[in-house]
């Protein structure tokens, strides 16, 4: 059974998908700026586009996987979100788009 986005916003596939509609991101894989990486879920193998180690989360998807980790967290602030996501995920100027979450977010001010 497949869990809603609204649950975790992310799978294998979605990133997969998301990565492959991001021409900026391609284009940079192409150059060889990033590489390459197989992952396994479930029954599927899927190479997604990584730095460093770390699966690139492409701009469509960004703000949602800030929010969710955000509210995930119960509003820990700056630190621990970004900690938290930059365990497995990156991309580029992921601090100012979390800075700028929990600036505007209702909770936290």
């Amino acid at each position: 059974m497949e869990l809603s986005n609204k649950v975790f916003p992310l799978t294998f596939a979605n990133l997969h998908d998301s990565q492959r509609k991001d021409k900026q991101l391609l284009n940079l894989l192409k150059q060889g700026q990033y590489c390459s990486q197989s992952f396994h879920g479930g029954d599927k193998q899927y190479d997604l586009i990584c730095h460093k180690d770390k699966i690139i989360v492409p701009s469509q998807l960004q703000s949602r996987v800030t929010q969710w980790y955000h509210d995930y967290l119960l509003h820990p602030g700056q630190a621990c979100t970004e900690e938290t996501i930059k365990q497995h995920l990156w991309w580029p100027d992921m601090h100012k788009t979390i800075i700028m979450h929990i600036k505007y977010c209702d909770v936290c001010q």
